[in-house]
This record gives structure tokens, C-alpha cells and sequence, in this order.
């Protein structure tokens, strides 16, 4: 995201923990090195790009109720329970290579949160199944029972709840592995590998960034070795989704992918993944493909390591330049090895570099660097509107924000036009890779709420939208798919999938936008 954000991690137990956030309009006014942004000269705009638009998918998890897969496991990851001690991630150690358990220590549980399907006041039947022997108990269910490799339980999991349903195994015999598990309402085909709800809401984009889905921001390391293979039953790991589960989802749902590769990934992995893509996304599909996230933001880990590395590199004593150079280059390495990949495929490939939307000062800087641009065919941005630079707040407080963010629309759409500039510069398109409204008040999450639900909302995006496609135009990658609204933020253009359209103005709005499939 086009801001300073920790990802959100909610503990099995139902107690979520978040960093702060702070939006990227802040951070350059509370950094004094961050160079102010020059006025780009007014030029002739020339032909506006036809607008298409895209989404980022949200993070799977139990309290976005975000559901992609069939097998309710995938949504959730191994914690690791020992008497009188803290819940710790389950080491690899006790996992099985597709994510099954081994060899608990005496007296562990392993503790696993559930997706979970919406299912109304009368809740749904789940059938767990799976090899080996273990003690079961599921907890916020009812109905548990049983019986040889099979375990029944009963959710009631309503839109507006968010109760965590949390698998409990205890294993019987330490000799005996726990593997090929699989839990899905009791008729659910167990063939069906993603859930046709989820494929239908994807399919109306175009094009789909699984940015949140690589879990790219935590900036593990990984080698075409050590990457996670599609047998794991779980997406939500250090290194996320699976190349091949992505490819499978880009491809049911016939839209181009957006990958982020990973900063402390290997060559052979870069080298992999593209080659893995190239043989298998389908042969109408474009990728899209970037260096890591944001690394222009000093919130995440991989923005610290850049500008060490180029620091030490003497690429600038400046830190923040240094970052910028040090990204430049390493995305060169990156993206040279896709185009390799795809030298004879090169119209199906677009490699991006990203800059901080606010301050097109930064995309001069990467794309300029020893001719970083040559290995680029586009720049992009996230030119979010939010709340920033408001003043302070009299009278009506609804009417007085909403009066800021429409003033923050245009704001947002004419920095937009000076990063299309630079773009055009260099001879390359420009993207936004997210974009949305910004919101984040951490003492009023009510106001919040009913801001995001308000009618002016919806007026607010179809403006926007029509902005950037009179003004900008070329791809928009909408964040995010959905998440509930909290004192972290209102990202999700709705709450959770299947909210009522009366609730979802970011959502209708876009759908009435006529840029849908």
C-alpha cells in the first residue's frame, strides 16, 4: 500500500495484533531528507491510454473471511501450544512436507485456525479428513465427532461475526505423521480446488496483483528449493501462496497476473518462477511482474535492507537515495532474468518499478539510475486519497471530511499526470499498482464504518475513477479485494464477501464504473 503499514497478524486465540500505519503523505513531512518533488512542466498530456482496472487480492485468513480453496485449511497456518508456555509458529521441525504434523513434543498441541464459508443462523456440517492418528477437539464448533480418519464438527459463522473456529490435535502415537489433510462443508466436492464464489469475484478484473497473497512484505528469504509446493495445505506461510496454486487461480479466473518477487530470493527461484509462468499462465494472459513492495517505505523490513546494501555499496551517503539506486539496480537483475525467460514471448511480459506516488522525484531517480529504465516497461504508483492535510475539523465532522477528500481526489489525480510525465519520459507506460481511498482513524473505527458505508463514498470513487480515466488512464490496481473496517484501516472494497450491495458503495461504484468484465 501508498503508506506505512505492518501487516496485521491475528493470533488463533481471536487476539489480533497490528503495527501502526501512517500514510506516505505523512511520512514525507515527517522525514526532512525526503526531497520535495519538482513541479513537472506543463506539457501536452497526449492520448489518454484506455483505463482497465484490477484488484489486489486480500490476505487469506479467519478474520477477513476471505475464502479462496475448497480446503478450509489453506486460510490458516500451524501454531504450536506447550503446557505453560506462549503460542509459538509451529517450527518445521514438526511439519510434514505438505503441512501435515510429525513428532509434537510430549504434551504440544498444534493449534490451527479455520477459514471458514459464511453459513447463516443455521451454521454447516465440516468433514476434516486425513492419514495418521491424533486426539482432535475443535474449538468454537459443536457437533464434534470422531471417527477413524474423519471429523466432523458444526459452524455457524455469520457475515457480521468474526469467531475464530480453531482445529486442536493433539497426536496419540509419536510415530504416527499426520498428513493429507482436508476440511470442507460435508457435500463440498473434494475435487474442486478453488471456491466458485471467489473465482467469480475475481473474474471480473482483468487483472489480479497477489502481492498480499506472497506474503511479500515480510521479505523472507526463498530458493526454487526451499519455495512452498502445492501439495501444502496452507496460503498463509512466510512465503504465501504456492507459483503454481497462483497460476492455477490467474488462469480459472482468465485475467493477467501481477507477482512480486521476493527481495532475498535467489536468482534460480527468479529464474523458476518466471519459467513456471511462461510455460503455464494461459497463452492470452499477460504477467506482470516487480521487485519486491514499496521498498521506498521505510515501514517494511526490505526498505532498511535496501538502503544498507546501498549504502555500502557507495551507490549515495544518503540513505533514501542510496534505497532508491540500490532498487534500481536490483531490479534490473530481476527483470533481465524474466526477459530472458521471455525473449521470444516479450509481448506477454510488462516489468514494472515502483515509486512513491506523492513524490515523483523518486521515479526520476530509479528509472535514471544507469539506465534502469532500458529493462522496464513500466512505471507505477499508488495514488490513494485520503485524509491528509485537513485542517482541523469544525462543525459537521462527515461533511467536513468528505469535503477533504474530494478536494484529495484531485490532489491524488494531478500528482498522478506528473508521474505519467517521467513515465512517458522514458518511453514507458505508467500503472497504479494500488489505489483507493486511505482512510485510517484509529480512535473513531464507528465514524470510520459509516464514512466507508456512506453514499458520498461510492460518489467519491466513481469520481475518481472517471478522473484517472480522463486524466491518467492505463492500468489501476484497486486495493484490496475485502477485509473488514478496523483502527488499522478500510481497505476492502467490501467488509466480506457477500455483503449486501447497500453497504459496499466502493464496490458498487466500481461495478457501475462500466471498466468490469
Amino acid at each position: 500500500m501508498n503508506m506505512i503499514v505492518g501487516t496485521g497478524v491475528a493470533l488463533l486465540l481471536g487476539a489480533a495484533v497490528a503495527n501502526g500505519v501512517m500514510s506516505s503523505r505523512q511520512m514525507a513531512a515527517a522525514d526532512p531528507a525526503l526531497p520535495a518533488a519538482p513541479l513537472a512542466p506543463a506539457k501536452d498530456r497526449g492520448a489518454v491510454p484506455a483505463t482497465q482496472l484490477g484488484i489486489n487480492l486480500t490476505d487469506l485468513n479467519w478474520w477477513n473471511k476471505n475464502r479462496a480453496f475448497g480446503n478450509l485449511l489453506m486460510g490458516g497456518s500451524w501454531q504450536l501450544k506447550m503446557p505453560g508456555k506462549e503460542f509459538v509458529w509451529l517450527g518445521r521441525q514438526y511439519r510434514t512436507a505438505d503441512g501435515g504434523l510429525k513428532l509434537l513434543p510430549q504434551g504440544a498441541e498444534a493449534i490451527r485456525a479455520l477459514g471458514q464459508p459464511i453459513t447463516g443462523p443455521q451454521g454447516v456440517t465440516i468433514i476434516c479428513t486425513f492419514d495418521g492418528k491424533g486426539r482432535f477437539n475443535v474449538i468454537g464448533a459443536s457437533d464434534v465427532f470422531l471417527k477413524g480418519n474423519s471429523l466432523s464438527f458444526k459452524i455457524v459463522n455469520e457475515r457480521k461475526q468474526q469467531n475464530p473456529v480453531n482445529l486442536h490435535i493433539r497426536q496419540a502415537d509419536q510415530a504416527s505423521e499426520i498428513t493429507n489433510m482436508d476440511c470442507r462443508e460435508k457435500n463440498y466436492d473434494k475435487a474442486i480446488l478453488f471456491d466458485p464464489d471467489f473465482v467469480k469475484f475475481v473474474h471480473q478484473f482483468k487483472l489480479i496483483r497477489f502481492m498480499d497473497l506472497q506474503n511479500t512484505n515480510a521479505n523472507h528469504p526463498v530458493t526454487w528449493a526451499t519455495r512452498k509446493f502445492p501439495n501444502n495445505n496452507t496460503a498463509v506461510d512466510s512465503v504465501g501462496m504456492s507459483i503454481e496454486h497462483m497460476v492455477a487461480l490467474a488462469n480459472a479466473a482468465q485475467a493477467d497476473a501481477w507477482f512480486n518477487m521476493p527481495w532475498n530470493a535467489s536468482d534460480d527461484y527468479v529464474e523458476g518462477f518466471a519459467q513456471y509462468v511462461h510455460d503455464h499462465l494461459g497463452p492470452n494472459q499477460t504477467v506482470y511482474v516487480e521487485l519486491s513492495n514499496e521498498v521506498w517505505n521505510w515501514a517494511f523490513p526490505v526498505a532498511h535492507q535496501a538502503s544498507k546494501e546501498g549504502v555500502a555499496q557507495n551507490l549515495s551517503q544518503d540513505g533514501f537515495q542510496a534505497l532508491l539506486f540500490r532498487y534500481a539496480e536490483k531490479s534490473k537483475q530481476v527483470l533481465d532474468i524474466w526477459n530472458r525467460v521471455y525473449k521470444n514471448d516479450r509481448t506477454r511480459l510488462v516489468r514494472v518499478v515502483a515509486s512513491q506516488s506523492v513524490n515523483p522525484w523518486t521515479a526520476e531517480q530509479i528509472l535514471g539510475h544507469k539506465d534502469t529504465y532500458k529493462s522496464v516497461d513500466a512505471l507505477a504508483a499508488a495514488p490513494y486519497f485520503g485524509q491528509d492535510n485537513c485542517g482541523p475539523r469544525t462543525g459537521n465532522i462527515e461533511n467536513d471530511l468528505f469535503k477533504c477528500l474530494e478536494n484529495n481526489v484531485k490532489f491524488t489525480i494531478d500528482k498522478s499526470v506528473e508521474n505519467a510525465r517521467v513515465a512517458r519520459k522514458y518511453g514507458k507506460r505508467f500503472v497504479a499498482y494500488e489505489a483507493g481511498q486511505h482512510l485510517i482513524m484509529r480512535d473513531d473505527t464507528a465514524l470510520l464504518l459509516k464514512v466507508s458505508r456512506d453514499q458520498r463514498m461510492y460518489d467519491l470513487y466513481r469520481d475518481y475513477i472517471r478522473r484517472w480515466q480522463a486524466e491518467v488512464g492505463d492500468t489501476m490496481m484497486l486495493f484490496a479485494s475485502s477485509s473488514p473496517v478496523s483502527q488499522y484501516g478500510a481497505w476492502g472494497l467490501m467488509e466480506y464477501p457477500g455483503q449486501p450491495a447497500s453497504d459496499t458503495p466502493k464496490m458498487r461504484a466500481v461495478q457501475d464504473s462500466g471498466l468490469l468484465r
